[in-house]
């Protein structure tokens, strides 16, 4: 009786323990490139909305102090400079580019791209689009009459 009892504690065989690892590791090999492709695409969409908000209050400062300002996109070192509400200058964080940099009618594809925002609450106006090193990206477009900022996420190689 006392042998039966000592081959149910045993605990678990080394075969047993062996299947239990492969499982976990062909599990995470799965799961992470998901993980990072998500962080990614989060990633992504913070730096619209940050944007999106520094040109809101960018347009609303403008209109409170009745004073035209600007925002200097610079395509070449990917940064942002001009009457930030922060002062200085922003860059983006690694893996997010800004692609393409539409002012008015006139598409800019280097140096520094120039929107305008008016006490009467008009923009320049324009579109800016962000990528990911994934290919993923956005639309930030700037409504150069009413100054409305509006965001569209777009798929992947749709900038």
């Amino acid at each position: 009786m006392e042998g039966a009892r000592a081959v149910k504690n045993r605990g678990f065989t080394l075969l047993e323990l062996l299947v239990v690892l492969v499982i976990l590791s062909i599990v995470i090999a799965i799961i992470t490139p998901r993980i990072k492709k998500s962080l990614d695409t989060l990633q992504l969409k913070t730096s619209t909305r940050h944007l999106a908000a520094t040109l809101r209050v960018m347009r609303s400062e403008a209109i409170a102090k009745k004073k035209t300002s600007a925002l200097l996109v610079n395509l070449d070192d990917q940064t942002l400079t001009g009457d930030l509400p922060e002062g200085g200058s922003e860059a983006f964080p690694e893996g997010i580019k800004i692609s393409q940099v539409t002012v008015g009618e006139e598409e800019v594809s280097s140096g520094e791209a120039k929107f305008k925002f008016f006490p009467k609450g008009n923009i320049s106006g324009g579109e800016i689009v962000l990528e990911n090193n994934l290919g993923w990206s956005s639309r930030i477009t700037l409504d150069r009459i009413t100054g409305r900022v509006k965001i569209a996420y777009l798929g992947e190689g749709e900038g």
